[in-house]
């Protein structure tokens, strides 16, 4: 960061040293703006979308082909064993050499299994997600005489034990590798899974069933993907938006009648808003292209934009301009029949003109027209004398 400037330069350089041995360097100088998709394998790019925090790596992803390491061992990936002690320098650097350096130890224990903090509730929760290649079964406030729980594939069970406790919340783990599991049994419930397919990296693969045609390209991945859909009233869910992808999947959602409406278009559910997309109806439902896996959803908007004169001068105009659903697509203005450029503020949600920008007096008859992404229009129209 420049002294006395609020931007900030980032950082360029990066090395983790272990035991006086260099594990990983990064020298940012550069790269092709065609690699730019792998900054999402340099970060931690589940963290960032959940939290908005950027925290990078310091070791090689798979699937991450930036140029910018310049020297690895096992790809800046380190083995802990048990009785050894690690000493670990990580050291940056902007682009001005200033340095920032942080130490510390590890030492390698052997794992203990932990127990489970007492608890006496009856209400439990479940939940899972997928680490890598690995699926974690959460319960929560699981009594130490109600840990049995059965992982099923295609009716056949077998006992999962637990692999360790955060507080009372029992987790049990299973490699996704050796298969994908139909639905794991408690003794008071049944979590079900809704796995599809295994994605293999570098493989174009198609899914599809009576809810949603998928396809994945060649080169659509950074690492195999356990595909997971499941669809409930005018809701898609393909796997979550916390997955990072290469390059753009290709999805129908199947509709009946009732959907279909020519101001029509898919959303992707983000957070508590829906996001426009957009998408081509076509004899089977509507289909989009997408970076982002995650829940989607089907909207109509017929709503016209927002717009509302917020000053005018003898030389000068502006507006407030907006869509709540699929959002702004274009704003033309015209004066005299000849179109004008605008100045637009996002942030604000303000656009204007003045004599002075367009080198011209503002004098005649002015119009505005404001199109949302659906073609639902509002034009405005006022005169300078």
């Amino acid at each position: 960061q420049l002294d006395g400037a609020s931007n900030k330069n980032g950082i360029t350089y990066v090395a983790l040293i272990c035991n006086d041995s260099i594990c990983f360097t990064q020298e940012l100088e550069a790269f092709s703006f065609d690699k730019n998709i792998h900054m999402n394998r340099h970060i931690d790019y589940k963290h960032f979308m959940a939290k908005g925090d950027k925290f990078q790596h310091c070791f090689v992803d798979e699937g991450n082909e930036l140029d910018f390491y310049t020297k690895t061992i096992d790809n800046g990936i380190l083995n802990i064993k048990e009785g050894e002690t690690y000493d670990i320098s990580i050291a940056a650097k902007d682009q001005y050499h200033n340095e920032s350096k942080l130490e510390f130890t590890i030492k390698g224990v052997a794992a203990v299994p932990n127990k489970p903090v007492p608890t006496f509730s009856n209400w439990h929760s479940y939940q899972w997600e997928i680490d890598k290649k690995t699926l974690i079964i959460k319960r929560g406030n699981t009594p130490v005489d109600s840990l049995q729980a059965k992982l099923c594939l295609d009716s056949v069970c077998e006992v999962l034990p637990v692999s360790y406790f955060e507080n009372s919340t029992a987790c049990y783990l299973w490699d996704l590798q050796k298969a994908l599991p139909d639905s794991v049994v408690f003794p008071d419930s049944t979590m079900r899974f809704h796995f599809k397919k295994i994605v293999s990296t570098g493989k174009e693969l198609s899914y599809s069933d009576d809810k949603i045609f998928i396809y994945f390209p060649p080169n659509s991945l950074f690492e195999s993907l356990f595909l997971n859909t499941e669809y409930s009233k005018n809701n898609w869910r393909v796997n979550n938006m916390l997955t990072p992808l290469k390059q753009n999947v290709h999805i129908t959602l199947k509709v009946d009648s009732s959907l279909r409406h020519p101001k029509a278009a898919v959303y992707q559910k983000k957070w508590n808003n829906n996001s426009y997309i957009g998408g081509t109806w076509n004899e089977y439902g509507i289909k989009f292209k997408t970076k982002s896996l995650g829940n989607f959803t089907i909207l109509k908007d017929t709503i016209a934009p927002y717009v509302k004169l917020h000053s005018k001068k003898s030389n000068y105009i502006d507006f407030k301009i907006s869509d709540e659903r699929s959002g702004l697509k274009s704003f033309d203005a015209y004066l005299n029949g000849e179109w004008i450029l605008m100045n637009y503020d996002h942030k604000r949600k303000l656009i204007w003109i003045d004599e002075y920008f367009w080198n011209k007096k503002l004098q005649g008859d002015f119009e505005l027209e404001v199109k949302d992404n659906m073609n639902n229009s509002t034009i405005y129209r006022t005169t300078f004398e």
